[in-house]
């Protein structure tokens, strides 16, 4: 499959978006932090031009995650500047926020990182909640 838009929302609609993306090339992680835990985050990172936001303005974001609805609270995405450990400036999207079929969701690249100690080259002992 080639690269194609793919469209994104909230769960009330207030907030739509589209990433430019191949579905079955494309990279996604999940990680075992205490954020991602937590949300049961599922996110990708792509380069900003990739991302076109077309309706609403997410809540500011907090550091370096997604931006969330202000109605109905769904992370959503985020364009993030250069940092320290990230030198260019990137998007983050959050996988579930992608409109896409149960069978694209089901065949994208996952990654996992061990956040939560600070070992981010190394995949979580357990990754079965994740």
């Amino acid at each position: 499959m080639a690269q194609q838009i793919v469209p994104g929302s909230c769960l009330c609609g207030a907030i739509r978006f589209e990433v430019a993306m191949d579905p079955e090339t494309a990279e996604t992680y999940r990680c075992n932090c205490t954020f991602c835990t937590k949300n049961r985050y599922w996110g990708m990172w792509t380069t900003p031009e990739a991302l076109r936001p077309l309706q609403g303005n997410p809540a500011p974001q907090i550091a370096e995650q997604p931006r969330r609805c202000p109605g109905c609270g769904v992370l959503t995405y985020a364009v993030l500047p250069p940092s320290d450990w990230n030198p260019e400036p990137r998007a983050v999207i959050s996988v579930a926020a992608l409109d896409l079929a149960p069978d694209l969701f089901g065949r994208l690249k996952i990654v996992y990182y061990d956040g939560r100690n600070d070992h981010w080259e190394r995949v979580p002992a357990v990754t079965s909640y994740l």
